[in-house]
């Protein structure tokens, strides 16, 4: 049983409250390592096929390729053009740039974030917002209301009058009003189709908790076995057994096996970040092998080939074979714990909800959805020279 577990805050910034808008928090954990978004169209199971008819002439454009007026996606005939999507991209941008306390870390993490979900999410964000619309969820006055509310607690949070606060603001008032009306039907959608749904009784929660401990338990289990297998090769080492033969067998580094004998590379003392290993590995002469050593990536046989320089400038030729460490799941107190496994059951009850309006909705390509031109390319811009999402 393998649960996810994050640490999410008790309210939503603005910040927080605009990546939900733009993608609703919803698969575009899953896409990471892809490159290029998946087709979506009627159904999950003709999301190809719909795709491929919505084209108009008979090839594909990426996203460098398409004019600004061409439409990237439609949802129910409500269309993104790929200068909607870069002014999308910029706006949002630059709101994150201004929020205080951003660091630079954190908005490399944001534009890369939104480099890939800003398509799906503007898919996620019409199904809800048109289903608003269409059930009237919300009459003219309270929406008015909400919105303002909204606007009034983002100029908060940037420090700023409302006045000077929509004076300033990426995109001008209008874009960020139309943002915030669309953020309350959202609000207002999860709030009524979402939340009655989710339910988790303290019985869950201890089960859970059971759960956790079980599955650490056997973490320590396997990580023990671990240490133990090392131990056995080291004696086999110290006996005369070849340290590379063994590397290349055992060692579950991709970066030193196998057929490299077990070389890891050459390292400062400052590179080896875990005090133990680096107090372990100074005391050893070329050719000498270490203890069973441990960081947070797993554990280790270390052998030194060679040591150049002196002091806190010398270096280090290292060869290992390494043992990934079996990870062992976060443990909260219960009343923490509970607060995640209600976000979680919030996020999934959200997903099937969407599904379901996906079902029902028409979303065209007309362009196709081969966004990026290279598989190895990862989605990080539109236009080759001045695009907002080139890195």
């Amino acid at each position: 049983m393998i649960l996810k577990m994050e640490l999410r805050a008790g309210s939503r910034t603005v910040a927080t409250h605009l990546l939900m808008v733009l993608a609703l928090g919803l698969g575009c954990s899953k896409e990471t390592t892809r490159s290029q978004p998946p087709p979506e169209a009627k159904s999950a199971s003709n999301a190809a096929d719909a795709a491929k008819e919505s084209r108009t002439n008979g090839s594909e454009k990426t996203l460098v390729e398409m004019l600004p007026d061409d439409v990237v996606v439609a949802v129910n005939g409500v269309a993104l053009t790929k200068k909607q999507l870069e002014d999308g991209f910029t706006q949002a941008y630059q709101r994150m740039s201004q929020m205080p306390r951003m660091s630079k870390g954190k908005l490399a993490a944001f534009r890369q974030y939104l480099g890939r979900s800003m398509i799906p999410g503007f898919i996620n964000r019409q199904l809800m917002v048109q289903e608003a619309r269409r059930t009237g969820i919300l009459g003219p006055a309270d929406i008015k209301t909400a919105t303002d509310e909204w606007i009034l607690h983002a100029a908060k949070l940037a420090g700023k009058p409302v006045s000077a606060f929509l004076e300033q603001v990426p995109g001008g008032a209008a874009s960020l009003r139309k943002e915030a009306e669309e953020s309350v039907l959202i609000d207002a959608m999860i709030a009524t189709n979402v939340l009655p749904k989710v339910n988790v009784t303290d019985r869950f929660v201890e089960k859970t908790i059971k759960a956790i401990k079980e599955e650490n338990a056997a973490a320590d289990a396997t990580n023990a076995l671990k240490v133990a297998r090392l131990n056995t090769l080291r004696e086999q080492i110290l006996a005369g057994a070849d340290f590379g033969k063994l590397a290349d067998i055992n060692s579950q580094c991709p970066r030193s096996a196998p057929g490299n004998n077990g070389y890891w590379g050459e390292f400062d003392r400052r590179e080896l970040a875990d005090k133990k290993m680096q107090d372990a590995v100074t005391k050893l002469k070329p050719g000498e092998l270490s203890e069973v050593l441990s960081d947070d990536e797993g554990f280790h046989l270390v052998k030194v080939l060679a040591r150049t320089g002196a002091a806190a400038s010398e270096s280090f030729t290292l060869a290992h074979i390494m043992l990934e460490r079996e990870p062992a799941l976060e443990m909260a107190v219960p009343s923490d714990l509970k607060k995640q496994l209600i976000e979680q059951r919030k996020d999934e009850t959200t997903r099937q909800f969407i599904e379901a309006l996906k079902a029902k909705a028409v979303i065209t390509y007309p362009n196709g959805t081969n966004f990026w031109p290279k598989v190895s390319q990862k989605p990080a811009g539109l236009s080759a020279k001045t695009s907002p999402l080139k890195k």
